[in-house]
């Protein structure tokens, strides 16, 4: 048994080609978007730089596939207003490879330079803890009372629960008090460097994951642009002479 076939009512040789339409409006949506996403400049500010080229690289896929769809349709004669709309876009395919060309090595330099600064800012973290313990220890060796004790805990939130105010007796030993508050800011301390590091190491993660995604989706961009780019079928077109029709003689 022959499977049903369907053939359309009328013929679709007179219906227009949808996709340079969707090709140009994919075109023109991305356009937009950059613009929106580089104006206002932020040269020279490395964070700006590299937070941009990510949605940069997003955003040339849509660029991208409108393209190949305004260059899917390669028509034998054309007239002389698509032919300059082809060029332009063609030597727009052309600054935008370059872009993204020089978005590679702008990229690492940006990725080095945010990975030099975090690095600053961690290492000036660490100074800050190592100070403030050098301080918090030389404040306990200045308190002799418990109630003063009492006071530095409420301060830095450590505040003993009723367990062990009973059974190491804080509310009484001022010698308990003193080791029970020295250990609690030794163990804070620990967990903020802890927590420092750790959210260290999940930026510089992220910087280096950035960064490799903005390199490859760069190269594949550029190489995808210049091929768009040396279109000779739309830069080397030859002037169609249409031939006369002198009147025949009657």
């Amino acid at each position: 048994m022959h499977e049903p076939k369907y053939r359309p009512s009328e013929p679709l040789t007179d219906l227009p080609n949808p996709f340079p339409l969707v090709g140009w409006s994919l075109v023109i949506g991305s356009l937009i978007s950059y613009g929106y996403l580089l104006i206002p400049l932020q040269l020279m500010n490395a964070g700006w730089e590299f937070e941009t080229m990510g949605p940069l690289v997003d955003n040339s896929l849509l660029c991208l596939l409108g393209m190949g769809l305004v260059f899917y349709e390669r028509p034998q004669v054309m007239g002389i207003q698509k032919l300059v709309a082809l060029r332009a876009l063609v030597l727009l395919s052309g600054l935008l490879g370059l872009l993204y060309l020089l978005m590679i090595p702008l990229a690492l330099s940006n990725e080095r330079r945010l990975e030099a600064k975090q690095d600053l800012q961690f290492s000036t973290m660490g100074a800050f803890y190592a100070d403030r313990a050098q301080k918090i220890q030389s404040t306990l060796k200045n308190i002799k009372t418990i109630g003063e004790l009492k006071t530095l805990g409420g301060m830095l939130n450590f505040v003993p629960t009723s367990e062990d105010v009973k059974v190491l007796r804080l509310d009484e030993d001022f010698e308990q008090l003193q080791k029970w508050t020295e250990r609690q800011i030794k163990a804070g301390l620990n967990d903020q460097k802890a927590e420092s590091m750790q959210q260290h190491e999940r930026i510089l993660a992220k910087l280096q994951k950035d960064g490799i995604r903005i390199i490859a989706g760069a190269s594949l961009a550029t190489v995808c642009y210049w091929l768009f780019c040396s279109m000779n079928w739309v830069l080397f077109r030859e002037h169609v002479v249409e031939p006369d029709n002198p009147e025949r003689e009657s």
